[in-house]
């Protein structure tokens, strides 16, 4: 047998051997070993025409932030409380209930804000109470944007959503005609960007108050702001675009101001 030959296959059987010694010795082995791979240089054992990935080439799936986006599929109670700005988004969210197969309580407390809605605290709880939400949106603030006591709306914003708790909730802020005292950032640093609608940058066409959105405008801020909960913020929820405008699902209340 030629020299060359025969050590091929000496070759040959030590590689089959050593491995069948190695593992019929770590079968008999209590302790564990930690086997390390290193890259060889593969691509030197093949001419030059050959291409190689470089190891940059293969990109390793993102892991998820801490603070993960949720998408709720699933139908859901909603309570839609606010001041009369929420009269017009009612409407529209009526047709986005019924599209999307959500049950909707709206609660339209007149003149209301946010100091009346703190520090009259048991009306939010006993709404929570008796309609059990698993989702609260919250238009308030067209009230207050030109209040001088804008340090002690915190206060009040404060105890709002310590009454939400952790029921997930998105809080829309006024549809400013003029610019306001601060009320826009009380709210969102309370409620964080993800979460809050800075309704102020949409433009509208008004009644003849010159304050609240016309029929069809706040039918277009609804759209707005159901495309961004639907797509936008962290915890999302069905908000299809309604496709028949008689079809309405929902009940509304309606809250007389205060003397």
């Amino acid at each position: 047998m030629n020299k060359s030959i025969l050590l091929l296959y000496l070759e040959f059987i030590a590689i089959l051997t050593i491995p069948a010694i190695f593992i019929g010795w770590y079968s008999f082995h209590d302790d564990e070993i930690e086997i390390v791979l290193q890259k060889a240089d593969i691509a030197s054992y093949f001419n030059s025409s050959t291409s190689v990935l470089p190891t940059d080439s293969l990109a390793l799936p993102a892991q998820p932030a801490q603070d993960s986006i949720v998408c709720d599929t699933l139908p859901q109670r909603i309570l839609f409380f606010g001041d009369s700005m929420l009269e017009g988004l009612s409407k529209r969210m009526r047709q986005y209930a019924a599209e999307n197969d959500h049950e909707l309580l709206n609660v339209i407390w007149y003149s209301s804000s946010s100091k009346v809605w703190a520090e009259h605290i048991d009306t939010l709880a006993y709404f929570i109470r008796t309609f059990e939400p698993t989702y609260i949106m919250i238009c308030m603030g067209g009230n207050e944007l030109f209040v001088k006591d804008i340090n002690k709306r915190d206060a009040y914003v404060k105890t709002i959503l310590q009454k939400v708790g952790d029921i997930p909730y998105v809080w829309i802020g006024p549809p400013n005609w003029k610019e306001d005292t601060g009320i826009n950032q009380v709210f969102e640093d309370n409620v964080g960007a993800h979460r809050y609608f800075l309704s102020k940058k949409l433009s509208y066409k008004r009644n003849s108050d010159g304050a609240h959105p016309t029929t069809a405008s706040a039918a277009m801020w609804m759209d707005s702001v159901a495309s961004w909960m639907h797509s936008d913020i962290r915890h999302r929820i069905l908000m299809e675009l309604p496709q028949s405008e008689t079809s309405q699902k929902g009940k509304t209340v309606l809250l007389k101001p205060l003397k």
